[in-house]
């Protein structure tokens, strides 16, 4: 017994040693992509939350900084005419400034200035690095987790390139080159939607009533924060917690008390959340479904529609780079280049806003090309019915595991995708949304499929498709993070260091030498 619990110590330690190693490598990455490699000079684009934190600290739901008093005295201020007085993307009510992303972070970061005496301002980059490493922290628990209960269990060199992929696929490089307001809403989003899905791994695995109805209850506040930080996630997180419950109820024995039970557990966080966002939205705007865009003063105003789908989904999955070169990063996302990209069939809108940068997801982040494979093993399972080799080829220990496993990524995908498809706009960061997912969808399919081979040969091909998508994918990332993106942030801000890559390792040099 005794030999036993030092295993497990042992064990524990070097699982959590690991995992601490791996998030300090990772914050070093992040913390030379937002500071331009400088490190110790964080460049402040915005500063919404903190605005907003002081407000709430103040005792009152709109922000810290007054509004500009020509704003207060025009009739109609949030006509565009009026452009020169605004103040650029808050919302404007009743002679008062408010944001209008979700207010989770901000009140979070009240409660956090307020325990540890801050008293200056915090950025919005520094909001976004934490939720970013907070994102990268529940991919690798999830993605270990996925590891302890697959069959058969993959090898330790694909799970932690798995996480690596998680934590630096595009768009996050990027979005850490620029980390204002708009990524930092999007950095804690995606951050809340792993820690509540990871929770909910755990209450599929907990082996008593107690821990699943414990775990449950933390996947629901999660999923909670993740729709009161980023508003367009809030169908996902329901259909995500629908999804938990049923399952849930299924693996462990069918009965009604048991289903109410679950059901409280797997609402009522979220709800409560939700609930308290809906209520200051009255408190603010005097409408629960008013979240301030009405108000917003930025131009073009928000709205959405059916006929922005098809050019955006075309956009986000295939459009190509902007500029190509052999100086260093080789390849850049652009201003302006959408609509020169679109195949002459495909017309956009005339009130269609394509100027941001962006690079489609399946050219960029080839690692979710796995997915593919892992649909078609399964249809090709399916079709000759039988089993295979990996115990009836099971992603997890249990068949409904499974279901969730795929249902509950492909729920969030395509729930976390459709308030982005049918905007008037788009732009690459918006991919950070559900990027995360099908990244985790790949992961399981890339296992599936590296089970798969029963020869040394085949194998090895395998292994060579999973490394080479990996490695592919977190390349692409890190060089679009050196890109002239939404900022530029390194020749801006360091342009030493930039010219000093462009001469180590731009391709230029050799061009003259080469057969082709």
């Amino acid at each position: 017994m005794v030999v036993r619990d030092h295993r497990r110590a042992v064990s524990w330690l070097v699982s959590t040693g690991s995992v601490t190693l791996f998030l300090l490598l990772v914050a070093v990455a992040y913390a030379f992509f937002l500071s331009a490699g400088q490190f110790d000079s964080w460049f402040q684009w915005t500063a919404f939350y903190d605005a907003q934190a002081e407000g709430f600290r103040a005792g009152h739901l709109y922000v810290a900084e007054p509004a500009p008093p020509e704003l207060q005295v025009l009739i109609d201020p949030l006509n565009p005419a009026n452009i020169k007085h605004w103040r650029w993307d808050y919302s404007y009510y009743d002679g008062r400034l408010y944001i209008y992303w979700g207010l989770v972070p901000a009140a979070l970061l009240a409660v956090a200035k307020t325990l540890l005496q801050i008293r200056a301002t915090v950025g919005d980059e520094v909001i976004a690095f934490f939720f970013l490493i907070g994102r990268a922290l529940a991919g690798v628990l999830i993605i270990r987790e996925f590891a302890r209960h697959h069959d058969p269990e993959p090898p330790t060199w694909a799970v932690w390139l798995a996480a690596t992929v998680v934590a630096f696929a595009n768009p996050i490089p990027i979005m850490l080159s620029r980390p204002a307001i708009y990524e930092a809403s999007i950095a804690a989003g995606s951050c809340f939607m792993l820690l509540g899905t990871y929770f909910a791994l755990r209450a599929l695995h907990a082996e008593r009533e107690a821990g699943t109805l414990l775990w449950l209850l933390s996947a629901s506040f999660g999923l909670g924060l993740a729709a009161g930080a980023r508003i367009s996630l809030q169908p996902a997180v329901v259909l995500m917690l629908a999804l938990t419950v049923f399952v849930l109820w299924r693996i462990g024995g069918a009965g009604i008390r048991r289903f109410g039970r679950l059901l409280v557990c797997g609402a009522m966080p979220a709800m409560l959340v939700v609930g308290s966002q809906l209520l200051l939205n009255y408190l603010r705007f005097g409408l629960w479904n008013e979240f301030g865009t009405s108000y917003q003063m930025t131009a073009p105003r928000f709205h959405i529609g059916a006929r922005f789908v098809i050019p955006n989904l075309y956009l986000y999955l295939l459009e190509p780079i902007g500029r190509k070169s052999c100086w260093f990063p080789f390849f850049s996302a652009q201003w302006y280049t959408a609509k020169r990209v679109l195949p002459e069939w495909l017309s956009h809108p005339a009130d269609y806003f394509s100027d941001e940068p962006n690079v489609g997801l399946l050219r960029f982040v080839p690692f979710v090309w796995l997915i593919f494979g892992g649909i078609g093993l399964s249809l090709w399972d399916t079709w000759r019915r039988q089993e295979s080799r990996c115990s009836a080829r099971k992603l997890l220990t249990d068949t409904w595991r499974v279901r969730w496993a795929w249902g509950v990524f492909t729920i969030w995908t395509v729930g976390a995708a459709m308030p982005i498809l049918l905007a008037f706009m788009f732009t690459m960061r918006y991919q950070a949304d559900f990027t995360a997912a099908l990244l985790l969808l790949a992961t399981l399919a890339g296992w599936r499929i590296l089970a798969t081979p029963e020869s040394r040969t085949s194998r090895s091909i395998v292994v060579a498709i999973y490394v080479t998508l990996a490695t592919t994918t977190v390349i692409f990332g890190l060089l679009l993070g050196f890109g002239e993106d939404y900022s530029n942030n390194f020749k801006l801000h360091n342009p030493g260091l930039m010219t000093r890559l462009e001469e180590l390792l731009s391709l230029c040099r050799w061009r003259r030498h080469w057969p082709f």
